[in-house]
């Protein structure tokens, strides 16, 4: 049974820095499809302006995998609504399973900032209006089409160091709550609260088979090694602390 694996969360959530432990080397994914290193590979110095094109070039790639049925992988902030029929498509028609792990912010000012600083660094630029459109829109949209469709999923909270799991599922088997206060907070501000809850905290969710506190292990290690690059290149870092945005000088981050 083929599987495909959504990396998913705002603008500077740090997906592309988590993804290929999880995905190449834990989970053994060859194809990977990312649309800002196409978008790169078209226009090395100005990716931003070739950003529909990537798109269009990645939509393709998924449709000729999906079609030969094999394992793969993509990220996304979940803004788009149209990924959701055509993934319970392959799940009701090719016999696909949907694996989702979403990368979670404490608002769209920090994710801002993270690709603010990345763009200094030589990173691609998206648009403020853009970055705070998606990260209200992907979160809206993980709890009402995503999450519902998913074989398995888990919410991160990929803030500061090192990540904390917020939520996990696997199949039928109850929610796993890694903070309860927090789920229900952004549920809160979602306007996504369910209406009958089955919460479990001493259950270990899956997640392609591999154990969610495995991931969350791979997560906080491609963490550390970013922190650890920031800090010989003399670039700060973008954390969260004390219920604000902070940036943190090189030679006071922690590796």
């Amino acid at each position: 049974m083929p599987n495909v694996v959504v990396i998913a969360g705002p603008n500077g959530a740090g997906k592309s820095t988590a993804a290929p432990s999880l995905i190449g080397e834990r989970l053994g994914i060859a194809e990977f499809v990312n649309a800002d290193v196409i978008a790169s590979g078209l226009s090395a110095f100005a990716p931003e302006r070739v950003a529909i094109e990537a798109g269009r070039i990645m939509l393709r790639r998924l449709d000729a995998l999906a079609s030969a049925r094999v394992d793969f992988a993509f990220e996304a902030t979940l803004a788009s609504r149209s990924f959701a029929p055509w993934i319970a498509r392959l799940r009701r028609e090719r016999g696909y399973r949907f694996h989702l792990a979403f990368l979670w912010l404490p608002s769209a000012d920090m994710a801002i900032r993270r690709v603010a600083g990345r763009v200094r660094h030589g990173g691609h630029a998206v648009p403020p209006e853009d970055i705070r459109r998606r990260y209200r829109r992907g979160l809206v949209n993980f709890f009402e089409l995503y999450m519902p469709i998913a074989d398995s999923w888990e919410m991160h909270q990929n803030s500061s160091s090192p990540p904390e799991l917020i939520a996990a599922k696997e199949g039928d088997s109850p929610i796993r709550l890694g903070n309860r206060m927090l789920w229900e907070s952004i549920q809160d501000r979602m306007s996504a609260k369910e209406e009958v809850r089955e919460y479990e905290t001493g259950i270990e969710a899956r997640l392609m088979g591999v154990p969610v506190s495995e991931v969350m292990q791979i997560f906080d290690r491609a963490g550390r090694e970013a922190r650890r690059r920031h800090k010989a290149l003399g670039h700060p870092i973008v954390i969260w602390r004390d219920g604000r945005v902070l940036e943190v000088p090189p030679e006071e981050i922690e590796v």
